[in-house]
C-alpha cells in the first residue's frame, strides 16, 4: 500500500522512506525521469530507487531476479527507447556502475536513511550477471550521493565503448547466461590497501597514482571479499571502480568494489599549491585505456 500527497511519497513497508514528490516510481514517471534526467541527478532518481528499494527484498531464486522486473523494463523501453543491459540503462550505464554496499559512507545518505544498519553483500548462489551489474550481488545496495551544491564526481572520465547480454530465452529482459561492457577510462594500480578491520565503521584506504606519478589517498569498499591486488577505474574524477585483472596478459576485468578519492586530500593545501585546482580534473588521471569488464 502507498499514501501520496503533494510532499511526500509513503510506502507501507519496514523499509519505508519518503522521498521528494516527483520521484514516485510508477512506470512512465520512471520513464520519463531517465529520459529528462541527467549525471547530477541520476543517484536519487527513479530508477536508482526502484534498485535501491529492489535489492532490500529477498527472492526465492536468484535466476528470478531479472524476471521479476522484466514487465516494468519493458514499458519502460517501449516509453523512452533507451537500451537496457543487465538492470543498467545505456544512456546512465557510467552512474549506474556506481553502486556500492548499503551504507557505506552515513554522510552521503539522505537524513531518513542514515540509521539503518550496514548489510553485507554476498555471493549469489549461481552466476546471475556480469559482475559490473547490481544484479550480481545480493543485499542491499546505494549509488555515490554528491554533497549539495558540490558536484565533486560529476566530471567524467570514462565512456561506454560496447555492452553486450546474452540471454538464455527469447525475452530479451529475462534470465540471461553471458554479458560483458567495453568502457575506456583512466585505470592505475591500488596499492597499499589496508584491509584491518576499522573502529572508525569509515571504509579502509588504499593508494592510486595519479597521472603526473604522484600518489593519492582513496576510501576503497570492496563489494564481497577485499584484495589487495587490483587497479582502479576512474569514472568520474573522484569516483570510480575498483577492478581485478582475469589473467594477466589480457584486458579483460571483474569488478570487486568502489573507491573514491578523499575529501581531504584533494581539498588540502599542497594539491591546490602545486595544481592551481581546488578540485581533482580528468587530465589530473593517467591517461586512457580500453578494458572489458566481465
Amino acid at each position: 500500500m502507498t499514501w501520496k500527497c503533494s510532499q511526500f511519497h509513503e510506502y507501507e513497508c519496514i523499509l519505508s522512506r519518503s522521498v521528494p514528490f516527483g520521484y514516485e516510481t510508477d512506470v512512465k514517471t520512471m520513464a520519463e525521469t531517465l529520459k529528462r534526467s541527467t549525471n547530477a541527478n541520476f543517484d536519487v532518481g527513479a530508477w536508482a530507487d526502484l534498485t535501491i528499494d529492489y535489492t532490500r527484498r529477498e527472492m526465492t531464486y536468484d535466476i528470478d531476479t531479472f524476471p521479476a522486473i522484466a514487465g516494468i523494463v519493458r514499458i519502460i523501453q517501449e516509453l523512452n527507447g533507451d537500451e537496457y543491459y543487465a538492470g543498467l540503462w545505456k544512456s546512465h550505464f557510467l552512474d549506474g556502475l556506481l553502486w556500492h554496499c548499503h551504507l557505506r559512507k552515513v554522510e552521503y545518505l539522505p537524513v531518513e536513511r542514515r540509521g539503518e544498519k550496514s548489510r553485507d553483500l554476498k555471493k549469489r548462489r549461481i552466476w546471475t550477471a556480469p559482475s559490473w551489474s547490481w544484479v550480481s550481488v545480493k543485499g542491499a545496495i546505494d549509488y555515490f550521493y554528491a554533497e549539495e551544491g558540490i558536484p565533486y564526481h560529476r566530471e567524467q572520465c570514462a565512456r561506454l565503448e560496447e555492452c553486450k547480454v546474452t540471454c538464455s530465452g527469447l525475452d530479451p529482459f529475462g534470465v540471461i547466461t553471458d554479458g560483458f561492457a567495453r568502457i575506456t577510462g583512466p585505470v592505475t594500480p591500488i596499492i597499499d590497501v589496508q584491509t584491518e578491520d576499522n573502529a572508525s565503521g569509515l571504509p579502509p584506504s588504499c593508494i592510486i597514482q595519479l597521472g603526473d606519478g604522484t600518489s593519492a589517498t582513496v576510501s576503497v569498499v570492496f563489494d564481497i571479499d577485499p584484495h589487495e591486488s587490483c587497479c582502479a577505474l576512474m569514472i568520474y574524477t573522484h569516483v570510480g571502480l575498483c577492478i581485478k585483472q582475469v589473467e594477466k596478459t589480457t584486458d579483460t576485468f571483474v569488478r570487486v568494489g568502489t573507491i573514491e578519492v578523499k575529501t581531504d586530500w584533494w581539498m588540502c593545501k599542497s594539491y591546490q599549491r602545486r595544481s592551481g585546482n581546488t578540485r581533482l580534473t580528468a587530465s589530473d588521471h593517467c591517461s586512457p585505456r580500453t578494458v572489458t569488464l566481465i
